[in-house]
């Protein structure tokens, strides 16, 4: 038992073992005891001996420590809620204690591991700004952790970049950047992706994969002089991991700006299953323009055509040789619905209009740089069928269709137009594509 005494109100002094001593030489005495059992591994004996230190000595200089060496030993021992608890209390009460920091980070350990991200997040941020080593590598990987749980992508971003800043491992350097990567390209929206260039150090490891991002985003969009200049910041922030993309997407741009005004493009089948189809829209355009007579008599506009080979990849390499090679200030085609949707695609990510001649649905609602000269079925069975009606006074139809795609598509177009205005198909029948005689088709 421990006795209090004071002399002249000057000294505090305490009765140890029958023994009067100043009260720090006897808390240090005790705690020498105590920490003694930790340091060999005597968890159990460390617990007692720190638990009777708290109690006798709560002034003393190494109540902080007591408390931090009594929640480890309590963590081994397999309390971990009575750990967490004197690492709260260690917090609280000793804030500015040298060992606050790695008890922050074990609390903010605690909450992670129960998908408590917020609380985990709010007792991390403080700790990580004065741990250092070990300790500040593992609250960044807390913290990104929790951002991630959060879905907050641009925090998300910065917490990992300070891991890949900090990791020595190549196998954990190696999982930070694809993390990291992945983060950027997926995740961050646009207005993070601006903010971030912002607030980030031009040091951090993810400021060069913020700025290519943003390069091929404003690309994407059709704003080629930000996307350059997100390519040019990239190049001078010294990255090498997409020097040679940003190096072609600034070629990109480069002759993106390069017009030739009186020159076209077209994109039709000129082999393959549909050439036939293909000859006939070079024949209209050679009439309309005169092209037979020369340059003079075309208005000097010259024509550069490309195959499409009826393949939609085939039409959207062709459709780029004519913009970036060619530099045609516009592009007739494609003529067939599998090549039109994905050339009209990469119309509007260049910002290069585009005439289509298909008849595929919706091409002008892609946007603005997508203009047609052409009736989709629908409009031809509409057409079709008003035809009947005003012109024929027909009220009950039968078809007769091609067995493909194009024909069964008009097929139904064609009935929704009937049953749209409340007449009757009363028989439809199907023929193979190549065939020549249709009486017993008509006779049934």
């Amino acid at each position: 038992m421990l006795s209090l005494a004071f002399l002249s109100c000057v000294k505090r002094t305490v009765v140890v073992e029958g023994v009067e001593m100043e009260y720090e030489a006897a808390a240090e005495k005790v705690y020498a005891s105590a920490r003694a059992a930790y340091d060999e591994g005597q968890c159990a004996k460390a617990v007692d001996g720190l638990r009777r230190f708290l109690a006798d000595f709560e002034a003393s200089a190494h109540a902080d420590e007591a408390r931090y060496f009594l929640a480890r030993c309590l963590d081994r021992l397999g309390e971990h809620d009575q750990a967490m608890a004197a690492y709260r209390v260690l917090v609280e009460r000793h804030p500015d204690s040298p060992y606050a920091p790695r008890a922050r980070l074990e609390l903010g350990l605690d909450h992670l591991a129960k998908g408590e991200y917020e609380a985990a997040a709010e007792v991390l941020r403080p700790a990580f700004d004065v741990l250092r080593g070990a300790g500040r590598l593992e609250a960044a990987r807390a913290l990104a952790q929790a951002s991630l749980g959060l879905e907050r992508w641009s925090e998300a971003v910065r917490w990992l970049a300070e891991v890949l800043g900090m990791a020595q491992a190549a196998g954990e350097r190696a999982e930070a950047e694809r993390a990291l990567v992945e983060l950027v390209d997926t995740r961050v929206p646009p207005v993070g992706l601006a903010k971030l260039r912002e607030e980030l150090d031009p040091g951090s490891p993810a400021y060069p994969l913020v700025l290519m991002k943003l390069a091929k985003l404003h690309f994407h969009l059709g704003d080629f002089g930000r996307a350059a200049q997100a390519a040019r910041d990239y190049l001078a922030a010294g990255d090498d991991r997409y020097r040679s993309e940003a190096t072609a997407l600034l070629e990109k741009i480069d002759r993106l700006s390069r017009v030739e005004p009186r020159k076209v493009g077209i994109i039709v089948p000129t082999s393959g299953t549909y050439a036939s189809f293909g000859k006939a829209v070079l024949d209209g355009v050679a009439l309309a323009l005169d092209l037979e007579r020369g340059p003079a008599a075309s208005g000097g506009i010259a024509v550069v055509v490309r195959d499409s080979a009826g393949d939609p990849e085939t039409a959207v390499r062709a459709f780029e040789e004519l913009v970036y090679d060619e530099h045609v200030i516009a592009v007739i085609g494609p003529l067939l619905s599998n090549t039109a949707i994905p050339v009209a695609a990469k119309a509007e990510e260049l910002g290069v209009p585009l005439l289509a001649i298909s008849r595929a649905e919706g091409l002008p609602q892609m946007g603005p740089w997508v203009f047609r000269n052409a009736l989709t079925d629908r409009a031809q069975a509409e057409a079709l069928v008003d035809f009947a009606e005003t012109k024929l006074g027909a009220r009950t139809y039968g078809i007769a269709y091609a067995n493909h795609s194009f024909g069964v598509a008009m097929m139904n177009h064609f009935w929704d137009a009937v049953e749209a205005r409340r007449h009757e198909v009363r028989a439809a029948e199907r023929y193979d594509h190549d065939e020549t005689t249709f009486g017993p088709i008509v006779k049934r």
